[in-house]
């Protein structure tokens, strides 16, 4: 089922973008994610490093903005190679990521612009021991990952490799309806 997931890879052209500092992001990447017209037969798609069905964020359980959102998520990439210890909001390219969201509400034509769109995002700072074991905790985080998708809500889940130090950096984004109240 891999196959039926939307993945939007990464293209590297030698043109300069205003996006520049974002080093894995460039206008042609934009440009090609945002003008993508809607893929009608891709109710899956691959928002977390996991690409076997089951860990596949389902399209058909979000409205269309925020199936835009995820999809715009999926352009996320650190912009410093410190974001581990990095404040988060300077970590990641989230001016990209807003300006594909933006073009992809445009490129609908459409009224599905949000008033408001709320999601939430955790961040987990780690410091992995040497000796861990890290396969151990790699079938840990996967089965996390499905618990997570399981129970709705996920629109990304992203974790980088660990710096020299073992200090690492993992994020989750979610939408509203997945805070309930207690």
């Amino acid at each position: 089922m891999k196959e039926e997931a939307l993945h939007i890879e990464n293209q590297r052209p030698h043109e300069t973008s205003k996006f520049s500092r974002t080093k894995d992001v460039t206008a042609a990447d934009i440009a090609s994610i945002a003008t993508v017209p809607p893929q009608q037969n891709y109710n899956l798609l691959q928002a977390s490093p996991y690409s076997d069905c089951p860990h596949l964020l389902d399209l058909t359980t979000l409205d269309k903005s925020l199936q835009l959102f995820a999809e715009a998520l999926t352009a996320m990439r650190w912009i410093k190679r410190e974001f581990a210890t990095a404040p988060y909001d300077k970590a990641f390219n989230w001016d990209s990521i807003v300006d594909i969201f933006a073009r992809r509400i445009n490129a609908e034509q459409s009224d599905i612009i949000p008033e408001k769109l709320d999601f939430y995002v955790i961040v987990f700072r780690s410091k992995v021991n040497q000796h861990a074991d890290r396969q151990l905790l790699g079938e840990l985080d996967k089965a996390a990952h499905l618990e997570a998708v399981e129970e709705g809500g996920l629109l990304k889940y992203w974790f980088g490799e660990p710096d020299d130090a073992g200090r690492n950096l993992a994020t989750c984004e979610f939408f509203q309806s997945f805070v309930k109240s207690v």
